[in-house]
Order: structure tokens, then sequence, then C-alpha cells
């Protein structure tokens, strides 16, 4: 699939403000543009995890977020918070809190649950999804901005993990995504087997996305697991094989494709309502989302971005101007939203409004060129001289 470059900019957010007073927490310091905790659970135990926030998160300050846990943080989060940035600016997903979880030297016993198969790896998969459930995510959930909708990634023997909380917690997590699972013929059968018995109770996981590489070890187990979700009809989603993609390549892949999965249908407009529909059908769009997610996060510039031109291609030039004002006045600093306004207005005969609009795309512009708009000042230019001449 690809995604529609956005035409307005993206900026990290380098610094956030982190209580002082939270406890049990050190803020261990800032990497780039990640906030760097270490928390210490009531075990006794240190755990370390990396925050990546979106660019809207300091802009937006009465906002909240969805969250995207990514198992083993220290080696994941850097493309998945990658990728979910990219997906959020083509405007496919909303712009999301991304949380690395770092794995260390325990990941192979906090990810595997516990096996009797002789020599298999054993592990306490159980014990570290309640400090997850019960002290990581609360951790979050008091520092940062963030919403009642959150997903999971895990690779390998994160994919494991992922797996058997889909199974044993099946209402913790609203998508859950594994990359290349680990359900080899040691711990395959336990996981294949609790996920499935899991599938066919009263609780079921939303959405449950694998790929799987050109992995033979994997493959058998991998698909029992796509059967399974097939079978349900409660399920959503799947299982992709990836036949030239490695071990370590599922893992960009596979995250990238289950989570436009899952929000396919959710978060992009769909453009023959909207042409039928006009701003009424933009809004019960919107309405739809809150419902599924428990609360509406900010849109992007892309969401309306998208829906302008098709309200102003089926002729609703009224909804067009509502939808265009929306755009201006959330985004006042982005030359595209006057830009566009100024096109929706010069469209229903306000020449004094869309020159007004279209002179203020050109100045916020001039102040801040930004590289990713440069094709578009030409046009700002013509079409003020269209309209003052």
């Amino acid at each position: 699939m690809n995604a529609p470059r956005l035409l307005g900019s993206a900026v990290r957010l380098l610094l956030v403000a982190v209580p002082l007073l939270l406890a049990p927490m050190t803020v261990s310091g800032q990497d780039g543009d990640r906030v760097l905790h270490t928390i210490t659970t009531t075990a006794g135990t240190d755990r370390h995890l990396a925050v990546s926030l979106p660019a809207s998160y300091s802009s937006a300050p009465d906002a909240r977020f969805p969250v995207l846990y990514v198992l083993d943080g220290e080696s994941n989060l850097d493309h998945a918070a990658a990728v979910a940035t990219y997906l959020a600016d083509a405007g496919v997903m909303p712009e999301t809190i991304v949380v690395g979880l770092y794995g260390g030297t325990t990941r192979a016993v906090d990810y595997l649950p516990p096996t009797d198969v002789a020599g298999a790896q054993s592990g306490r998969a159980d014990a570290f999804l309640r400090v997850l459930e019960g002290e990581l995510i609360p951790f979050v959930d008091d520092v940062y901005r963030t919403g009642e909708f959150r997903m999971i990634s895990g690779h390998s023997f994160g994919g494991v993990f992922v797996t058997w909380a889909a199974a044993t917690r099946p209402n913790l997590f609203d998508a859950y995504l594994a990359q290349s699972p680990f359900v080899d013929e040691s711990t395959g059968e336990r996981v294949v087997a609790e996920f499935d018995a899991r599938s066919t109770s009263t609780e079921v996981p939303d959405y449950y996305f694998a790929n799987v590489g050109a992995e033979p070890n994997l493959l058998a187990n991998v698909r029992r697991l796509g059967e399974i979700v097939v079978r349900d009809d409660d399920l959503q989603g799947g299982v992709v094989e990836e036949p030239v993609a490695d071990h370590m390549l599922t893992r960009l892949v596979g995250l990238h494709d289950g989570l436009i999965g899952y929000f396919a249908d959710l978060w992009s407009p769909n453009p023959s309502r909207l042409a039928e529909g006009g701003a009424p059908a933009f809004d019960a769009h919107l309405e739809q989302i809150e419902a599924r997610m428990g609360f509406l996060p900010p849109l992007g510039e892309a969401m309306y971005q998208r829906t302008i031109p098709v309200l102003l291609q089926s002729g609703d030039i009224e909804s067009a101007r509502v939808v265009a004002r929306r755009y201006a006045d959330r985004y006042p600093g982005a030359p595209t939203a006057h830009f566009l306004l100024g096109n929706v207005l010069a469209a229903a005969g306000d020449r004094e409004g869309a020159l007004d609009s279209i002179t203020t795309a050109i100045r916020v512009y001039e102040a801040d060129p930004d590289p990713q708009l440069a094709a578009l000042y030409p046009a700002m230019q013509a079409l003020h001289g269209q309209l003052s001449g």
C-alpha cells in the first residue's frame, strides 16, 4: 500500500514535563526525542521503558492519544515509532504515543509461558503480564495524556507474549500485533492451544494480527493461529506469510501491515459517504471513531486534506467550507490549511475571504518555509494573483 505524502510537516517533541512527585519511578534522561524512565516495581525489580511522543502532543495540550506498547523497546522502538509516525502523517491512523518496553536479560523468562516440554525454555509470562497490567500501564497513564485505547506489538519471543496475552487477557489491549511469534515445536503447542481455547469462550481479543517469514520451524503453528482467527467471527485480523522476509525483517513489515489492517475501516473517512452526506457524514465518521476508541484523538492534517477535496469535487461547497474552516482553526500555523480554505471560499464566490486566506497561507509559509510545500508555494502565489487582479 502506498500511503499519500502528507503536505504538512511533522515536528517531533523533544522535551516533556514529567511530574517529579510520582512514585515509584525515576526519569533516567533523554535520548534524542525519547523520554527514558526506570520504574521500580513492587517486587523490587527495575523496569526500563522509553516513550516517543507524537507531534501534536505539545501543540494540542488538552488532547489524549492512543498508546502502542512495543516489546524489546531497546531494539524495536525506533522503527515502531517511525512506522506509527509515517502512517499518522499519511492519515491512515491517529497520532500515537509509542512506549518501548525494554526486554533486557530477562526477556525469555518474561515473554515465554511455562512449559513442561523437555529441553524447552520455560518462562513466567503470566507474572510479567501482571506487572504490565498492574504497574507499567498505570504508570504511563498517570504520566502521559493517554486515551482509553491501547495496542501491543512484539517480535519473536515478544510475539509469543503478545499471542499469550491475547489468549489470557483478551480485553487488556484493543489490538495484538505479533511478528514472527516464535511458536516452534517447543513452545507452539501450548500457546496455540491456549489461543484456541480462549477464542471459543465469551471473551476474545478485538484484533489479532501476525506474520511469518521464510521460517519453516514456525510456519505450521503460525498457520494454525491464522485458522483460528478465520474461524472466529468475533475476532478480526489474520495471519500473513512473507516468503521473502527473514526472521528480523518481519518486525517492520508486520507492524506496518497490522496497523493498517486495524485502522483501515476506522480512521480514514469513506470518500463515497462523504460525497453523499457532506459535513454531517464527516461528523458521523468522527462519532464512530469516538465510540470505537472511547475518545477522539487529534485528527491530524491528513484527515482534513483527504476530506476537503472530496467535498469540493462532489459540489457540496458549504460542507467543504465548514470542514476547511475547522482545519484552519485547528492548524493556524499550517499553510496548507489556509490554502485549502482559500480555494473553498473562492469556489463559494467569497473573493475577499479567499484572498485573506491565501494571503495568510503565503505569510505563514514565508515565515517558516517547509521544503515539502515548495511545490505548493507557486500555486498560492498564482491564486493570490487571480484573486487580487
